[in-house]
């Protein structure tokens, strides 16, 4: 039966280069493929250490919280109203919805792992990241010989890829992102503002916060419109709406998480046992330097370079992509800040729009709660611009690379020392 549900997928992630991608068909696919069946791997190692989806899990705790509503669900009343306004963690419903969907669906086949025919989802979602992505950078000419090689990396190395092993709804929460930048940057129809709205309907009822914030997309056209005036005073303008947009939307966003109910329950994931060592300490620093400092080290984890190793036993090899994504993430980082500060004058201001909002998502991150998942949302957005700056600016991406890793390894052996 699960052999059948990988040509289901297969067969679906066909369909959707075939529409999507007419032009370059072949290639599209290809990359969902590969990146399909890398993360359908992982995610059958990393399950080999559940046993019971009761008490077991790979990572992260929330796991055992999604499948038991899931399953409840199922065996009450399985209708939204009921997910939407009696489930005591709302907060959430079409996560719930969603997983409590899987869950019947594999009653329905008569499959006996539930756990892992729903986490086969997720992977599959994951993969569809990349595949949007491939075909964002298509459609806006950032094509280059290594931009499947790039696209791939980006996969292996990413957090999403462990995300997309387990069963939460982090990585749904960053499809639905990359979907939205896929319609804003790459879709010329009139209609993806209608479907940009759905888009962050959906989004909120996975996450409040993560709906509220995506409203700011909605200003993309306007700013869009300030930011391309020849008026020195229009781009004036256009900055100072969005400085107040910014503070507004970091205000309500940093609200609404500190009544979030459901984070509490990651009690062994990586963000917690990073917080444990590191980030209380930085929250208690003055703002902004608080902000600043746990954005800067959130950038960095996992931290120091032996933590994954340290915290988990058997199943910490299939970390080791992730345990190298600070030296990719943050040269990504570097690139674009100095791409920015040598050719602001001939950025793509519609992709300037988009960078500024994932800069400011990644302070909102930081500013409300300390950890990575959260912050896979906004990682697409800035895979695109790293992609646009190699393709259009004379850059030495190795001189950077190797800058940014011995800055790390310094960083790594200061902790090291003083620990």
């Amino acid at each position: 039966m699960f052999f059948l549900v990988f040509l289901l997928y297969i067969g679906l992630g066909y369909m959707l280069s075939r529409f999507v991608c007419k032009d370059y068909t072949g290639i599209a696919f290809k990359v969902f493929l590969s990146t399909f069946g890398l993360y359908i791997i992982i995610c059958i190692l990393s399950h080999s250490f559940v046993k019971s989806p009761y008490t077991d899990y790979f990572i992260s705790y929330d796991q055992i919280l999604f499948f038991t509503e899931a399953e409840s669900i199922y065996n009450n009343q399985f209708t939204w109203d009921n997910v939407w306004e009696m489930r005591e963690y709302s907060g959430s419903p079409m996560a719930f919805y969603v997983f409590a969907l899987l869950f019947g669906f594999a009653k329905l086949l008569h499959i006996s792992d539930i756990l892992l025919f729903m986490k086969l989802n997720n992977a599959f979602v994951g993969s569809l990241i990349f595949f949007f992505l491939f075909d964002l950078c298509q459609r806006l000419g950032y094509v280059h010989k290594h931009l499947k090689k790039d696209v791939f990396l980006f996969a292996v190395l990413s957090p999403i890829m462990l995300l997309s092993c387990q069963l939460l709804r982090d990585v749904h929460i960053s499809f639905l992102y990359t979907l939205i930048v896929w319609l804003v940057a790459g879709f010329q129809y009139r209609i993806k503002w209608v479907l940009i709205i759905i888009l962050i309907m959906i989004t909120y009822s996975f996450r409040i916060e993560n709906g509220m914030f995506a409203l700011i997309f909605l200003l993309i056209k306007p700013l869009n419109i300030l930011f391309e005036s020849k008026s020195k005073k229009m781009y004036k303008v256009a900055i100072l709406v969005f400085l107040i947009v910014a503070f507004y939307v970091l205000n309500i966003s940093v609200a609404q998480t500190m009544v979030d109910t459901i984070e509490h329950y990651t009690a062994r994931s990586l963000e917690a046992a990073s917080e444990d060592s590191m980030g209380a300490r930085l929250a208690s620093f003055p703002f902004p330097f608080d902000i600043i400092s746990k954005t800067t080290f959130a950038m960095l984890l996992p931290f120091p370079l032996w933590f994954n190793f340290a915290h988990f036993d058997r199943e910490a090899y299939l970390m080791i992509g992730e345990t190298f994504f600070p030296y990719y993430w943050c040269t990504m980082l570097v690139v674009i800040a100095f791409a920015l500060y040598r050719n602001f004058s001939q950025w793509d201001k519609k992709l300037l729009v988009l960078l500024l909002i994932g800069a400011l998502y990644l302070f909102v991150c930081s500013a409300s709660e300390f950890g990575t998942r959260r912050l896979t949302a906004i990682y697409p957005l800035f895979f695109v611009s790293y992609e646009y700056v190699k393709t259009r600016f004379n850059i030495k991406i190795s001189y950077y690379l190797g800058s940014v890793t011995i800055a790390i390894m310094f960083l790594n052996l200061v902790y090291f020392l003083i620990r």
